[in-house]
């Protein structure tokens, strides 16, 4: 097997030319991450990552439904956080023996730790849990620790002076 430069290719095909890319593009679809589709399609995922970057319609599989994914994922936080109502259909069998469905408006109430997750990704400097102050003044701790030694002092001292 030769290339366009006359020179034998070395080592083994990489398989990318057997692979089918509806099956990469429904694994991407249903969530699987890179190294999941690896091991789906039996290959690691360095050879993934390969095949990613040689050709274009791969990488396309791949990435056009992790963004879709990401979406839905998102769109379902975001109605986790703020609450919502949904219609729920039940089905059950009346006395006659007959199929009935019932139809039932539900609310979901906001979830506290949906929207802890919202805020501390969506507003970092406001809600992360480590804030960071600027102290523009060297404290001397020794110092400091005198000053309040004396006035624990001065108070022992003052009721002393009133018993």
């Amino acid at each position: 097997m030769s290339d366009t430069t006359g020179k034998k290719k070395m080592g083994r095909p990489s398989g990318l030319d057997t692979v089918n890319l509806q099956e990469v593009a429904e694994l991407s679809r249903s969530g699987k991450t890179e190294p999941e589709i690896a091991a789906a399609l039996g290959v690691s995922v360095s050879t993934l990552y390969n095949w990613r970057k040689k050709s274009p319609e791969f990488l396309a599989a791949i990435n056009g439904w992790k963004e879709v994914a990401d979406r839905v994922v998102e769109d379902s936080l975001y109605l986790k956080a703020c609450g919502f109502s949904k219609t729920i259909s039940r089905g059950y069998v009346n006395k006659d023996g007959d199929l009935v469905e019932c139809k039932e408006e539900k609310y979901f109430p906001p979830d506290t730790a949906a929207i802890i997750f919202w805020l501390k990704n969506r507003k970092k400097l406001e809600w992360r849990d480590k804030h960071e102050l600027e102290v523009s003044e060297k404290l001397d701790l020794a110092h400091e620790i005198r000053a309040r030694r004396q006035g624990i002092n001065r108070i022992q001292a003052t009721d002393q002076e009133k018993n």
